[in-house]
């Protein structure tokens, strides 16, 4: 009924301090007259923190856990790589960048959604990646790179999946809010998804996307559109994750 993953040696101590994941079985329980009573009040003494989740999600809260473990090893070794190595000390660097409670270790990051963009991941991503002692396709860090750029294609596919109608995008900027297009997500998956179809895109604050930093050639079947209003009738369908009065819009999440 209890699935408990904790880490070898540390089993008592993680057992209750650390999060446990309840199956469904446990679930029927707690919703049970006296029995869950019993239950929850067994519950609120030994553990610090309960999360329900049926089996399924359990077995794969465990797979995640350890395969992001081993993806943490994986990148501290792979910094041991930086062609000057030998001029700093790994370990401060290591212990420097943990102490970022905010982004590096936190929940930052960690919500599936659109493919890494703007001035500053894909750039420091590709510095770092070309200043390893490894050869290039061997880089745990080209393959973060070359895994965003598949994501960039699934999203595109699914664009191109949606409806044989006009697909609008609302907003293109690498995160919303910013106004910043540079290396934006968006813009390159309606690039791509434009191969196959013509897709219509309209960020006010950009109105023209055609004279944006971003390079979108006259043979590219992207067509500007200067107004969200104009964009609402001239679409069957908009993509954004902008809050918008419009019936048929779709985050890109949903996609």
């Amino acid at each position: 009924m209890i699935n408990k993953y904790i880490k070898n040696g540390l089993s008592i101590y993680d057992s209750f301090e650390k999060a446990e994941l309840f199956d469904d079985v446990v679930l029927n329980l707690l919703n049970s007259g006296e029995k869950s009573s019993k239950i929850e009040d067994a519950l609120e003494r030994n553990f610090s923190l309960v999360n329900v989740t049926s089996p399924k999600e359990a077995l794969t809260v465990k797979l995640f856990c350890n395969a992001f473990h081993a993806l943490k090893v994986s990148f501290a070794n792979e910094m041991t790589n930086v062609n000057w190595i030998s001029e700093i000390d790994i370990n401060r660097v290591m212990e420097v960048f943990c102490t970022d409670k905010k982004l590096n270790i936190s929940e930052y990051y960690l919500k599936p959604g659109l493919p890494f963009g703007g001035p500053c991941l894909p750039k420091d991503t590709t510095a770092l990646a070309n200043s390893l002692y490894l050869e290039k396709d061997a880089s745990l860090l080209q393959a973060v790179l070359d895994q965003n750029e598949r994501h960039k294609i699934i999203y595109a596919d699914k664009v191109c999946a949606l409806t044989k109608g006009k697909i609008g995008f609302y907003g293109y900027e690498f995160k919303v809010g910013t106004g910043d297009i540079r290396n934006s997500p968006i813009l390159d998956i309606a690039k791509l998804a434009s191969e196959r179809r013509t897709i219509y895109i309209c960020d006010e604050p950009h109105p023209d996307t055609r004279y944006s930093a971003y390079d979108v050639k006259e043979t590219d079947k992207i067509i500007p559109i200067r107004s969200l209003t104009e964009l609402k009738t001239t679409c069957d369908i908009i993509i954004t994750d902008h809050e918008i009065d419009y019936p048929n819009t779709l985050s890109w999440n949903s996609i």
